[in-house]
């Protein structure tokens, strides 16, 4: 493997992110300090290639047109198919538990009423495309959630 040219680990690496050098002139002329550079902006951004971007001027967002309904405490999920950087859950009268990661310890985030409507928004997005809801205890009278999530 070498460490120059189109077949080197730095293009290699960079391939990845659509900005890898196919021949040996865009490679010598091309600084592979700013393509990284640029690979690592787009890795903070949450966007892994640059064919993953919206060619279209629509705004990406997934809102649920009717309320789901939450009526177990088995866990149902949601997916909307893309990364989204925020997430709003609303809508529910009754404490439900909503996560962001199916398996795990502590993922759970337990909501009441008065919480609603509830957002997160870590600095530099949530990059998540699913929420798993649930209702919090077997006794708990069925309610419905809505969900808006934002790229």
């Amino acid at each position: 493997m070498s460490t120059v040219g189109p077949d080197s680990v730095i293009e290699r690496v960079l391939s990845e992110y659509n900005i890898g050098a196919d021949s040996w002139h865009e490679d010598l002329f091309e600084s592979d300090t700013d393509r990284l550079l640029l690979a690592l902006l787009l890795e903070q951004r949450g966007e892994q290639y640059l064919g993953e971007t919206s060619t279209s001027d629509e705004p990406t967002y997934f809102v649920t047109e009717e309320p789901v309904s939450v009526d177990s405490v088995n866990q149902q999920g949601l997916d909307w198919g893309f990364p989204a950087d925020t997430v709003t859950v609303w809508g529910f009268d009754e404490p439900v538990l909503v996560s962001f990661q199916q398996t795990g310890t502590n993922r759970e985030i337990p909501l009441t009423a008065a919480e609603a409507p509830f957002s997160l928004s870590p600095p530099g997005g949530l990059n998540t495309s699913k929420l798993w809801y649930r209702q919090m205890t077997e006794s708990a009278a069925d309610t419905t959630l809505k969900v808006l999530a934002l790229r």
